[in-house]
């Protein structure tokens, strides 16, 4: 978890000056994509990568090169390693602000290679805080601070992403009257930026699943992900709807899942099974569709588990409402995110005889 001295029930305020403009295989029907028909995709395990000095993982991203960009619980220092796990370089965030109070809430690689952080900060005199986004090279040099001139509250496991004409896109609850007769009502917004930093345009239809608790929980999974054409998805009320956008903030599609979903029925046991517990563990655009990962474990009604968890995953095109399951069985994590590189990555935390560290699992996704 992020310690950050202005959150508040996962919620993050992110406030700047008014006047700054601020594997198994799976099998289905084909696909067409740029580089042909897919009739089958499959996750391959290449390596399991422990980084140099076991830092503690909470949020992760790969460039191009295969180099990891790793934040850890402290939320204000950014580490990179190389591919093989070699240390290289840590960022202290406290020094390029000259802050002491800063925490790292989302980070972004920009094809480009630029890295984008969703920072909030505290001004050196402790007055009041700032809210920004961090643009930074691979060497750690600042390109350019971004201060927002908005209030946010930023929710979401992923809530910033950038599209390839450098205008970035941040996922934050806004509170609001649609008419005089309604009561108050939190919504999950996608706000536009411009390059620049000036605010463009806020988009979030409700629909009708869309109630004011189911808003307010921010434990929920939700995710703002962004494909090769620029198309905003946002994942949200718990992976179970899916809503996708022009850049312009157009609605394209809205796309609802079914579960529990399982890629094999559970086997027979003595015991009942009354319900499966399922978490969403990480989401990722890849070419023309979206890939949600997902754990589910069969409990009894005492909450005991029955088997171990299985881990899969959903390959879905919002827009053609189509959705395979992937199967995966409980060999291999679900590959959380993708990284610049192409390639699928998960991690994992181990202990052992008063030790903990983390393994970097990546994956690839084959063709078939």
């Amino acid at each position: 978890m992020n310690r950050c001295p202005i959150s508040c029930h996962g919620l993050i305020l992110l406030v700047a000056s008014a006047m700054l403009a601020t594997g198994l295989s799976i099998e289905g029907a084909p696909r067409h994509e740029r580089e042909g028909r897919i009739k089958s995709l499959s996750y391959r395990l290449i390596e399991k990568i422990r980084l140099e000095g076991d830092p503690e993982i909470v949020r992760l991203a790969v460039d191009a090169e295969g180099n990891f960009y790793v934040i850890g619980g402290e939320g204000s220092v950014v580490k990179k390693y190389a591919p093989s796990g070699r240390h290289l370089l840590t960022i202290d965030l406290t020094e390029v602000l000259k802050t002491s109070r800063i925490s790292v809430y989302d980070m972004f690689i920009h094809p480009r290679g630029a890295l984008y952080l969703l920072v909030v900060w505290i001004a050196p005199d402790g007055s009041r805080p700032f809210g920004g986004v961090l643009i930074l090279d691979g060497q750690g040099r600042v390109r350019r601070l971004i201060e927002l001139a908005l209030i946010l509250r930023i929710t979401g496991r992923h809530s910033l992403v950038v599209d390839s004409t450098g205008a970035f896109y941040i996922l934050a609850l806004l509170q609001r009257t649609h008419d005089p007769d309604s009561p108050l009502v939190t919504e999950n917004v996608i706000h536009k930026f411009a390059p620049s930093g000036e605010w463009l345009r806020s988009f979030s239809p409700l629909t009708e699943r869309f109630t004011r608790q189911r808003c307010l929980d921010t434990r929920e999974f939700q995710a703002l992900l962004i494909d090769d054409r620029d198309r905003i998805h946002h994942i949200y009320l718990d992976g179970t709807e899916i809503r996708s956008f022009t850049p312009d903030g157009h609605l394209l599609s809205l796309y609802r899942i079914s579960y529990p979903l399982r890629p094999r029925p559970i086997e027979e046991s003595e015991r009942p099974v009354p319900r499966i517990e399922r978490s969403i563990v990480g989401a990722f655009a890849w070419r023309d569709v979206l890939i949600l990962s997902a754990i589910e474990t069969p409990l009894t009604a005492t909450g005991e588990a029955i088997s171990f968890p299985e881990g899969y995953a959903l390959m879905i095109d919002p827009l053609k409402k189509s959705m395979r399951i992937v199967g995966r069985g409980n060999v291999l994590l679900p590959g959380m995110m993708l990284g610049r590189d192409g390639h699928c990555y998960a991690f994992s935390h181990h202990h052992e005889n008063g030790q903990a560290w983390f393994v970097i699992h990546k994956e690839e996704l084959v063709r078939q």
